[in-house]
């Protein structure tokens, strides 16, 4: 794909009509065989800035980026061939040092790290955090904008917690190494909280890769220290200091105005005693949040 290709998918998501999206495809499979599978992947999370991190990924000379973000492929249950998930990557060019893809429902799916393993037991990983607290607000005012929830932020926090032990003793029931292939994982209509359980789901992925195969960013850090950020991943992947082109933050959205969330203090407190334990778990992994919630900004 040429650059500036790249760069106007990047800047225009979904433009393109599915008949031509189709057409591309196919193409794409029929030459599958020669297209390199991806060294790293970028696992998740959810409204924490990955859609930013990819695109400035995909920017870089030594770096070659699968053609759309969130190909869903290990433990998505997708249904689809090796050939269809090659198809998604570009021919490698002579300096391409890494190959990636990112797609944030890995961190989340039960059975993506075992699939992983099994295509690839070198990846190397990158996980990007957000304080959970204002990553479950996020992710509501995500929901709404597209149309995929129409429950108040009070009535679906509260239906979160409701089913909370439920769905985690389900997620857990769907990770174990002998669960029912047969039986795929469904995730849950209110997945706010468990998708915010970044130790349930790294620790997941722990199981199967070494620590060294493993990058925790924080999203907080990656917005304000964005340079010194990236270069970190750089030294990860193995790739030369490039740096970031431009500051832009892809995705970036923000919190409907006109519409106040009218427990959100009372919403924000209760989240923030929920999670102590994921708070405590981060430090052990050397990030710490503000748990500053009042911003009504987000980015994906």
């Amino acid at each position: 794909m040429s650059k500036a290709l790249t760069d106007w998918k990047l800047n225009h998501p979904g433009r393109i009509p599915g008949p031509v999206r189709s057409m591309v495809q196919m193409g794409l499979r029929a030459t599958s065989y020669w297209r390199p599978l991806p060294s790293f992947l970028v696992i998740g999370f959810q409204k924490c800035s990955t859609t930013s991190l990819y695109s400035h990924l995909a920017l870089h000379p030594q770096v070659q980026v699968s053609h759309r973000k969130e190909i869903d492929y290990f433990g998505c249950d997708t249904g689809q061939d090796l050939a269809w998930y090659r198809s998604h990557f570009p021919m490698r060019r002579s300096k391409t040092i890494a190959i990636g893809e990112a797609s944030t429902m890995y961190a989340y799916m039960p059975q993506a790290p075992a699939e992983a393993k099994l295509q690839n037991p070198k990846f190397k990983l990158i996980a990007v955090l957000r304080d959970p607290v204002k990553r479950t607000i996020s992710h509501y005012h995500h929901r709404r904008k597209w149309g995929l929830e129409e429950r108040t932020i009070d009535q679906a926090i509260e239906d979160a917690f409701h089913d909370f032990d439920k769905d985690i003793a389900t997620w857990q029931d769907a990770a174990r190494p002998d669960a029912d292939p047969s039986r795929p994982y469904r995730e849950p209509k209110a997945s706010y909280l468990i998708r915010s359980m970044y130790s349930l789901q790294i620790e997941n992925w722990k199981k199967l890769f070494a620590p060294e195969q493993l990058l925790l960013i924080q999203a907080e850090d990656f917005w304000s220290r964005s340079e010194d950020v990236f270069h970190e991943v750089e030294s990860f992947l193995g790739i030369d200091h490039h740096g970031i082109r431009n500051n832009k933050v892809f995705n970036q959205g923000a919190y409907q105005k006109g519409k106040p969330d009218s427990n959100l203090s009372a919403i924000q407190n209760r989240l923030t005693k929920h999670f102590q334990g994921e708070y405590q778990w981060c430090r052990e992994q050397g990030l710490t949040f503000s748990n500053d919630t009042t911003s009504d900004q987000e980015n994906e």
